[in-house]
């Protein structure tokens, strides 16, 4: 997990997680860093010019290949359900996946809890 080659970036936005990762590591030797998004966020990404090679945009309905990482940065709370990422993982079939931050919504298969601001959620994933 500490030298991926390559990443898929669920939810990861304009590409901030990528920019830490760039800055940080010195000799991080990624080949492929692809961000799963919403279509609209993923036509501006892909006209801003805002990155080069090796990050790619795509949403969720797009061919997607084989990690060795499957990272996700607190994204739960936007669905409705688990299956997103469930479907992600059964194609992406990841080496490791790496879950940050997570807000889950449900009452069922909960493993954690995590405090944000003042409340309280439970999380974990349903399967």
């Amino acid at each position: 997990m500490t030298n991926p080659s390559t990443i898929i970036d669920f939810g990861g936005s304009s590409g901030w997680s990528w920019e830490y990762l760039k800055n940080t590591l010195s000799e991080q030797k990624v080949n492929s860093y692809v961000i799963i998004e919403t279509e609209q966020v993923v036509k501006h990404m892909k006209t801003s010019g805002a990155h080069d090679a090796p990050v790619r945009y795509k949403t969720q309905n797009e061919l997607m290949e084989r990690c060795d990482l499957l990272y996700c940065n607190s994204v739960f709370q936007y669905f409705s359900s688990n299956e997103p990422l469930l479907s992600l993982v059964q194609r992406t079939e990841p080496n490791y996946i790496y879950l940050e931050d997570c807000i889950a919504k449900g009452e069922k298969d909960f493993f954690s809890t995590q405090k944000y601001y003042t409340q309280s959620y439970r999380i974990g994933l349903s399967v």
